[in-house]
């Protein structure tokens, strides 16, 4: 027997000896024979270890092993107690059990593979100056922007194709919205060459610039269904995003988390 495939047996035997150590009670006269006979095969100088309703576990002149009760003659099975029904039942049992492990093994596998998926895809998409969320199995971060269409815009409405975007969705009665409007104004100033800047507004009003007595410096869209908001699930604004020129989000977040180097660097990370 090669190296290897005697120590893989030999952890086999161990693993089962873990379930058969109660079979024969502490102080009890150690079992020796001068000889087992089990099939074709003849083990000499036995010294037993133990045994369950399946299997005998034994050390013999040439190491250590086991064999099945059933493969041995009828009265040293008498001897262990062997009981073919409750054999066959128990090795029944250890095929479910064997299943379910096997089972439990490949599910393992599976979610190790997502977590190293997802970790790859991390070091993919986030770039060290990003303060997006968190990329979790439920992040927008890598995935395709929904189709939304704006009812009207305030301004010339832009063309996105082929370019980035930078969209900032606010709503007028948001005080952190009315904050941060100037900040993406200003942004707007530094990279409007770079990208496409739109602000996005998801309320009826006529003028929701003149309701908030503040203005983009770029063009706003006025979507009263809110369709990108509940695409997206947002249950809260504002709200920045980065598109890159395939329409892919790279960048979900509070306003707050976009400066001039940080987007600048995204812009770059991603461009065509």
């Amino acid at each position: 027997m090669k190296p290897a495939a005697a120590i893989v047996k030999l952890r086999r035997v161990l693993a089962g000896l873990l379930f058969v150590g109660m079979l024969i009670p502490a102080g009890a006269q150690q079992i020796k024979l001068p000889e087992l006979q089990a099939g074709s095969r003849t083990y000499r100088n036995v010294t037993v270890l133990g045994y369950n309703e399946t299997d005998l576990y034994f050390t013999h002149s040439g190491g250590i092993s086991n064999v099945k009760l059933r493969r041995l003659d009828a009265e040293t099975q008498k001897r262990f107690d062997y009981n073919p029904e409750a054999a066959e039942a128990a090795e029944r049992r250890q095929v479910e059990d064997n299943l379910r492990f096997n089972q439990q093994v490949e599910q393992t596998v599976v979610e190790d593979h997502e977590r190293r998926r997802l970790a790859a895809r991390r070091a993919e998409l986030i770039h060290e100056a990003s303060l997006a969320d968190p990329l979790t199995e439920k992040s927008l971060i890598g995935v395709r922007l929904p189709e939304w269409k704006a009812e009207r815009w305030i301004g010339a409405k832009p063309d996105p194709r082929d370019r980035a975007q930078v969209i900032f969705l606010w709503a007028p009665w948001s005080l952190a919205s009315r904050k941060f409007l100037p900040a993406m104004n200003a942004l707007h100033e530094k990279l409007g060459a770079e990208a496409v800047f739109v602000s996005l507004v998801s309320e009826p009003g006529n003028d929701p610039e003149a309701e908030a007595g503040v203005r983009a410096d770029f063009a706003t869209a006025i979507d009263p269904a809110a369709q990108l908001v509940k695409k997206l699930g947002l249950n809260e604004l504002p709200v920045a995003l980065v598109v890159d020129a395939k329409n892919v989000i790279r960048f979900i977040g509070h306003p707050a988390a976009l400066n001039e180097k940080g987007l600048k660097e995204l812009l770059a990370k991603f461009a065509p």
